[in-house]
């Protein structure tokens, strides 16, 4: 989830910086669709974490040492 926001607030910062020429040479239309797009697939990609976030966390359990549960003092 961290992740998700550090790019989203990268992918925002980049947006506004570039928004005004690209609608003064595209028009409204091609980027509002663009970003639309970019925001339908970046909410996509959550979905998919949501829905199948307990399979996920399954899976790296049985691969990663270091996705196991750990117990207080386990590390020493």
């Amino acid at each position: 989830m961290v992740i998700f926001n550090g790019m989203k607030n990268c992918a925002a910062f980049g947006i506004s910086y570039a928004i005004v020429p690209w609608n003064t040479s595209a028009g409204y239309s091609i980027p509002f669709g663009v970003l639309a797009v970019i925001l339908f697939v970046a909410h996509l990609l959550m979905l998919i974490n949501y829905l199948k976030g307990a399979d996920l966390r399954r899976w790296a359990a049985e691969r990663f040492e270091t996705a196991r549960e750990s117990h207080h003092g386990d590390a020493f």
